[in-house]
């Protein structure tokens, strides 16, 4: 069983999971969180880990070269390819094969995310329509149940001043995110939306009963 959460950062995805995994543990069923973005997958952070300079781990150095290096259209076109190859991989072998012998498999952002990802940083590439970006849909698992944080740009911007986030986007970031984002329902399967502005009490309610999970919890 595959279970996926998607939406900006700062709608909650992290608590509801962490939710739904203590769920599991306390019935002692078998679960995996998957955590993946495109740039950030084993294969990309090894070859990163063999490009960069050992002196050069600051976040903010290493994101401005980043950008330097896909101002070249050649090395922009090859940081997608391998990108999306890495997600392939991923998660159509790897998270394949962990859904065949583990009963429940969480993921943590999926195809939605990746595509936002993406489309924001890279408006000018049609993502949709490349080839790879095609496999990947075909590939990668349809989840069981696709859960979608869903929160207005200006409340996750204030969720994520109050907490240290290692992708931060600023509130034009959220918005572009936030439009790109509407285009979910052509992109994921068995799509639940669920509104990320309540308490989270409430929306791990919402969440359970979605799932037709035990709701062992008081409100």
């Amino acid at each position: 069983m595959l279970i996926s959460f998607s939406g900006l950062d700062c709608s909650g995805k992290g608590t509801q999971i962490a939710a739904l995994v203590s769920l599991y543990n306390e019935q002692k069923i078998v679960n995996r969180v998957f955590w993946a973005r495109p740039g950030y997958t084993p294969l990309f952070n090894y070859l990163k880990s063999k490009t960069v300079s050992r002196n050069n781990k600051n976040f903010q150095d290493l994101e401005e070269r980043k950008k330097n290096i896909l101002r070249i259209p050649l090395l922009l076109r090859v940081w997608i390819y391998i990108s999306i190859l890495d997600l392939v991989l991923y998660w159509g072998v790897y998270l394949r094969v962990q859904i065949l012998i583990k009963p429940r498999v969480i993921a943590d952002r999926y195809i939605v995310d990746a595509f936002v990802d993406l489309t924001e940083q890279f408006p000018e590439v049609d993502i949709k329509n490349l080839l790879l970006w095609r496999a990947l849909e075909f590939l990668a698992p349809k989840p069981t149940a696709s859960i979608f944080m869903l929160i207005n740009p200006e409340i996750a911007i204030a969720r994520s001043k109050r907490k240290i986030e290692p992708f931060s986007n600023n509130i034009t970031s959220l918005r572009k995110r936030y439009q790109i984002y509407e285009l979910r329902h052509t992109l994921a399967h068995a799509l639940i939306d669920i509104n990320a502005a309540e308490k989270p009490e409430f929306i791990t309610a919402e969440i359970f009963k979605s799932l037709n999970e035990d709701n062992n919890f008081e409100n």
